[in-house]
């Protein structure tokens, strides 16, 4: 499965594309039929491992991890996006994301951003968006701003992070 925008499709990292992450860039690039650029992400194989291992365990994992931002024109993979597992207990999902250093300033992380936080809000079970950020205004609080997200409070834990979430009030 994938997502797309206007300029984007976000690939799934079902089992298949997680495999071919951890085995190098060349067999991502071809399972995907896309160009992988050097140094497209900067958290190494032990997320894509820990996400193979809990999809194998739990396919209900699947699709609520990790996605690859590709240019649908270049078809160039530009980062790595996505939620923090499955919703919560309150229906709480986290995202993330990564555009590549050459790729910045171009909106895409908005774009990508949106998407997600869309996406995770057309599950019912899905009442909040969360998202993490160093505690300092930088181009991803730009980002989460531009999404509609508000910081909601400043955390301390190993350092210090400014929390940001976007509510969706459903009606029953």
């Amino acid at each position: 499965m994938h997502l797309t925008t206007d300029r984007l499709i976000l690939f799934e990292t079902n089992i298949p594309v997680l495999e071919a992450s951890i085995r190098g860039d060349e067999a991502l690039a071809e399972l995907l039929d896309i160009v992988v650029p050097e140094n497209w992400q900067t958290t190494g194989l032990f997320p894509y491992i820990q996400v193979l291992e809990k999809m194998k365990a739990d396919r209900r994992e699947e699709g609520w991890w990790m996605y690859l931002p590709v240019l649908k024109e270049e078809k160039k993979l530009i980062g790595s996006c996505g939620y923090k597992g499955f919703p919560d207990e309150q229906g709480i999902v986290e995202i993330g994301y990564e555009i590549i250093p050459s790729l910045r300033k171009q909106g895409f992380a908005t774009e990508l951003a949106k998407e997600l936080i869309n996406h995770a809000f057309s599950f019912k079970e899905v009442k909040k968006v969360i998202a993490h950020t160093e505690p300092i205004t930088n181009p991803s609080t730009r980002v989460l701003e531009k999404c509609g997200m508000a910081k909601t409070k400043k955390i301390e834990n190993q350092g210090t992070i400014w929390a940001w979430k976007w509510e969706c009030l459903r009606i029953a």
